[in-house]
């Protein structure tokens, strides 16, 4: 039995009863220190996620993010580690430039496009993404019990609770970056609870707003 679905659809029901309770409002209680370092916190995360693809490495299954970045730095394979890293390079600095000179365009396309181009031109030895489906699974309610449920439950109260967090903070987040901007949390915790649903029942994972 695949457990990650049906936690996905576990969770995601937790989140949506707590956007109809009106739970979604509790958010406003946490301070903005928080809400930082939180932010900070996702931000070194997804980084840190992404050292191994800059290196070239696999990711050992099982390493967090940091142990899974020293383990990329210290058994990459060189040249063809310097290869990436100068792609992954190149593109940061691409990035950088056309937000700082040319801030309405939208750079991280650009990048993804001059990067495919120069790859295809090139021929460089760098990993792709490979072939992506063309089509969803049908949706299939997971396979379960009920030990496998009550198994599931504190997980699936964890995933909810830490899914609904980052929601509701990164909905915050972009609010105020627009003067007078708001958002309804409870409407948000509806909304990506049903998204982990959506997840499970197409054999994906939960879902969050991060």
């Amino acid at each position: 039995i695949h457990v990650v679905p049906l936690l996905s659809l576990m969770a995601g029901v937790m989140v949506v009863l707590a956007g109809i309770l009106g739970l979604g409002r509790a958010i406003s209680l946490i301070p903005w220190p928080v809400i930082e370092g939180f932010t900070l916190g996702i931000a070194v995360t997804i980084f840190m996620q992404q050292v191994p693809a800059a290196f070239g490495v696999e990711p050992i299954p099982g390493l967090n993010s940091l142990q899974g970045a020293f383990q990329a730095a210290f058994t990459a394979s060189w040249p063809d580690a310097g290869l990436t890293l100068s792609l992954t390079a190149g593109a940061v600095a691409v990035i950088f430039l056309i937000d700082r000179y040319a801030p309405k365009v939208p750079s991280s396309l650009v990048v993804v496009v001059l990067a495919t181009l120069l790859l295809w031109l090139t021929k460089w030895p760098v990993a792709l993404i490979g072939e992506i489906p063309s089509s969803l699974p049908a949706p299939v309610i997971p396979a379960f019990s009920g030990d496998l449920l009550l198994r599931l439950v504190p997980g699936a109260a964890a995933v909810a609770l830490l899914a609904g967090i980052e929601s509701l903070l990164s909905a915050r987040i972009a609010a105020g970056m627009l003067k007078g901007g708001t958002y309804e949390p409870d409407r948000e915790l509806f909304g990506q609870g049903l998204a982990s649903v959506a997840s499970g029942l197409f054999g994906g994972m939960p879902a969050t707003g991060a």
